[in-house]
């Protein structure tokens, strides 16, 4: 079985009006791909965090197994099964997007920085947001 490995990382400016997501993905050959961008609005962190998901998916073939790397709770729990209540946009995107997914997914809560993945990550992150301020 093929897995690939995505550290993701948000990072919100503190007034939350640009917040910026960044995902490093270990390709299942051993390739490194990287994809980082911005989000004008309120987002917040976890939005950032669960775009960051969603961009680094669309860059997998759908039924490889994705080790997800997260500094976030929220959507490592929701990755879990533990789905909130309250579900924004962002969620219900991401629910849809995991429905049509053949693959597994497993998540991994990190501490922020705890790896050279969630460095990378929260570098490409802070960096697009920084830019977009």
């Amino acid at each position: 079985m093929s897995e690939v490995e995505m550290w993701i990382d948000g990072s919100c400016g503190r007034n939350r009006k640009v917040c910026a997501w960044g995902a490093v993905i270990r390709q299942s050959d051993g390739r490194l791909d990287r994809a980082a961008g911005l989000l004008k609005g309120h987002s917040g962190p976890t939005g950032s965090e669960i775009l960051a998901l969603l961009e680094g998916l669309s860059l997998v073939e759908d039924h490889l197994t994705v080790i997800v790397f997260s500094d976030c709770k929220a959507l490592v729990d929701a990755l879990d099964g533990n789905i909130p209540e309250v579900k924004t946009e962002g969620w219900i995107e991401l629910l849809d997007v995991l429905s049509k997914r053949s693959g597994i997914i497993k998540a991994k809560w990190r501490k922020r920085k705890s790896s050279r993945g969630m460095i990378a990550a929260h570098h490409l992150a802070s960096t697009a947001r920084v830019l977009g301020e």
